[in-house]
């Protein structure tokens, strides 16, 4: 990736938000990491990317940002490229919707499965707490870095 342009981690890319926000920082001549735990939606997403912006580079990783080691994993990863996180999107949610669980009582919380509350927290919470946490950390020591928290 081109050191002159500052570069942001994306997650949640592959969902309704991440794309437009990806297209929003590539406007702002950002270099963009796109994670999701779809993969085949993710290189749908870089591909459109790409056909509009085609100067910018994109890197997408499925990574499951409820696995702490699996970040870690990837911020490795981008460290061997020289890529340094300057901004992070935390944009992951599961979106769990009441009334896709039990259609004959859509929308009542009585009959919301906890597991699906469980994943969200997973995700949105523990998720986002993670990548800030590792992420983070490498911004403060530079003395710079925006998190930015959708969810």
């Amino acid at each position: 990736m081109n050191n002159k342009k500052r570069s942001v981690l994306i997650t949640g890319a592959a969902g309704l938000l991440g794309p437009q926000h990806a297209a929003a920082l590539i406007e702002k001549n950002f270099n963009v990491v796109l994670i999701d735990k779809d993969f085949e939606i993710l290189k749908k997403v870089k591909k459109k990317l790409i056909s509009k912006y085609q100067k910018t580079k994109i890197i997408i990783s499925s990574t499951d940002i409820t696995k702490e080691k699996k970040i870690k994993k990837l911020k490795n990863f981008l460290q061997k490229k020289g890529i340094a996180i300057d901004t992070l999107i935390n944009n992951a949610a599961a979106n769990p919707k009441m009334s896709n669980y039990n259609n004959s009582t859509s929308g009542m919380v009585e009959n919301y499965n906890t597991n699906f509350l469980i994943k969200e927290i997973n995700v949105g919470i523990l998720g986002a707490f993670f990548c800030c946490k590792i992420f983070g950390s490498d911004m403060a020591k530079r003395n710079f870095g925006v998190i930015i928290n959708i969810g």
